[in-house]
């Protein structure tokens, strides 16, 4: 079923892009990349925009807190009402963002595999139409701008680049807000928040790591996956 409905489509649409765009590989990576996220869009908004809403009620929700005490209850009522009073749901980003990894899970999957030359009569088994066909490893130009795609690159520079996005993609995102509450329960509260906040920015560093051992492609992808998710959330930054 995870052959079926995910990756050999992805396989599919990624030859796809890489026939119509003048067997140029890495336009096709950029192309299916920004395609996938457009038709994601739909679940992962959601996601964002919720961080965004939440990142606005939380001095009242630090209000609550101090409100109520250990009254949990009493807390998680006048949570609830916060919530309806202005129009906020806790659970409408997780699902929809929990159901687009898949595909981007399978994605990366299908790089991995695209990019071993050695199975490529595998991979002409899984394409739906014949013109598709990859007729030889040779055919299959795996060069882009300075690296191979097939290869982790020799300058650094993807690495670089997708740290980077990152981490600028991680100062976009709304960080917690700092805990009111002065007794033990706020300062573990304040020790959570400060260690979310820590990886936020140890990711990038470790995302630039690991990109130095793949191939170039899925780094890649990596970089403008993440461009994107800039460019959506600086919108809905914009719009708040």
């Amino acid at each position: 079923m995870w052959e079926l409905f995910f990756k050999t489509p992805l396989l599919n649409l990624l030859i796809f892009f890489y026939q119509v765009l003048g067997h140029n590989l890495g336009l096709a990576i950029i192309a299916l990349t920004f395609f996938l996220r457009l038709l994601l869009l739909p679940l992962t908004w959601p996601a964002l925009s919720s961080a965004q809403k939440l990142k606005k009620l939380q001095p009242h929700l630090d209000k609550l807190k101090e409100k109520h005490g250990q009254d949990k209850t009493a807390l998680a009522k006048a949570q609830w009402e916060l919530y309806q009073e202005h129009g906020f749901n806790p659970l409408a980003g997780c699902l929809p963002l929990l159901l687009s990894l898949p595909v981007m899970l399978a994605l990366y999957q299908v790089l991995l595999q695209a990019l071993n030359l050695e199975f490529w009569q595998e991979l002409n088994a899984k394409l739906y139409f014949s013109f598709l066909q990859i007729k030889g490893p040779e055919e299959l130009v795996t060069r882009f701008l300075w690296f191979d795609l097939t290869k982790p690159d020799p300058f650094f520079i993807l690495p670089l680049l997708v740290g980077v996005s990152q981490l600028l993609n991680a100062y976009l995102m709304p960080s917690p807000a700092p805990a009111a509450s002065s007794n033990k329960k706020g300062e573990s509260e304040e020790l959570m928040k400060m260690i979310q906040q820590q990886n936020r920015y140890l990711f990038p560093l470790f995302s630039a790591f690991i990109t130095l051992r793949l191939p170039a492609g899925v780094g890649l992808y990596w970089f403008f996956s993440t461009v994107f998710g800039i460019i959506q959330q600086f919108i809905i930054n914009r719009r708040s």
